[in-house]
C-alpha cells in the first residue's frame, strides 16, 4: 500500500506531484520499471482511474514516465535533451529572446570557466586544445568551403561542453546541455554576422583556454565574459537588435 496523502484541490495535479515524489524517492524504482496499473493506483490512492490517467499524462509530458499502449506505464531515464526540448519549445513560441539565453549563459558559463581553471585535469586541457585546433582549421577551411559552418558550430559546442566537464561537477554539463538547442542557433547567427565574427570565435576560445590551462580562475571568468559579450554583439548585429534583450531568437 502506497503511503501517499492526496489533497482534493486540483486532484490530478496533486496525484501527479505525489507520484513524481514516489518515483524519485523510491530506490526500488529504476528507469524501465513498470508502475502499478491504473486500477491499482486508483485503489491505493482512493481516487478514480480518470484522475490517475490525467496525472500520468502530466508525468509523461515532463518525461518522467512513458506510456506503452496495452503494456503499462514505465519509469523513464531522464535526459538533458528532455529539458532542452522544453526550452526549444519556449523559444519557438517566442516566449524568450536571445537576450534571455545570453543572460543564462553569463550566469552559468562565467562560473564554469572559473571552476574549470581550478579543477581541470591535464587530459581536459588536452581535449580542449584539440577541439580548438579543429575550430581554427575549420575557420581556415571555410574561406573556400562555407558549407563547413555546421562543423564549426559543433566544435564550438563541444569546447564549452568539455569546459563544463572539466569543472568535475556533474550537474554543470547537464545544465549546459539543457540550453544546447537554442545555443546552436545562436552560434550559427553569431558566426556569420560579419567577416570578423568568423575569426572571433577561435580567438576568444584561445583566450579562455590559455587562462584555464594557467589555472587562472579570475582570468578565465573575464575571458568568458569577453567571449559572451562579443557573441551577443554579433547576434544583435545580425538580427537588427540594439541590445539583444527583446530580439526574438531566429
Amino acid at each position: 500500500m502506497l503511503n501517499i496523502k492526496v489533497k482534493r484541490d486540483r486532484l490530478f495535479e496533486q496525484v501527479a506531484e505525489q507520484l513524481q515524489e514516489l518515483i524519485i524517492s523510491d530506490e526500488a524504482l529504476q528507469p524501465g520499471d513498470r508502475l502499478p496499473s491504473e486500477r491499482q493506483l486508483a485503489e491505493q490512492l482512493g481516487v478514480s482511474r480518470t484522475v490517475i490517467r490525467e496525472a500520468v499524462k502530466v508525468l509523461e509530458q515532463t518525461g518522467l514516465v512513458r506510456v506503452a499502449t496495452g503494456s503499462g506505464t514505465y519509469v523513464s531515464q531522464l535526459r538533458p535533451k528532455t529539458v532542452s526540448e522544453l526550452i526549444s519549445l519556449l523559444v519557438r513560441q517566442r516566449s524568450c529572446s536571445f537576450g534571455h539565453v545570453f543572460e543564462v549563459r553569463r550566469m552559468l558559463e562565467v562560473g564554469i570557466a572559473g571552476l574549470a581553471a581550478e579543477r581541470a585535469k591535464p587530459e581536459d586541457i588536452e581535449v580542449l586544445k584539440e577541439t580548438l585546433e579543429e575550430m581554427e582549421a575549420t575557420v581556415a577551411d571555410m574561406r573556400d568551403h562555407p558549407d563547413r559552418l555546421e562543423v564549426l558550430v559543433e566544435a564550438d559546442l563541444v569546447f564549452h561542453s568539455i569546459l563544463a566537464q572539466a569543472t568535475q561537477n556533474p550537474l554543470l554539463p547537464e545544465l549546459l546541455e539543457a540550453i544546447s538547442a537554442p545555443l546552436l542557433e545562436l552560434r550559427r547567427v553569431a558566426t556569420m554576422a560579419t567577416p570578423d565574427a568568423l575569426e572571433a570565435g577561435p580567438y576568444y576560445h584561445r583566450l579562455i583556454l590559455e587562462r584555464v590551462a594557467a589555472g587562472d580562475a579570475p582570468g578565465s571568468r573575464e575571458a568568458m565574459r569577453q567571449h559572451l559579450a562579443a557573441a551577443e554583439a554579433y547576434v544583435s548585429m545580425a538580427t537588427g537588435g540594439e541590445d539583444g534583450q527583446d530580439e526574438p531568437l531566429p
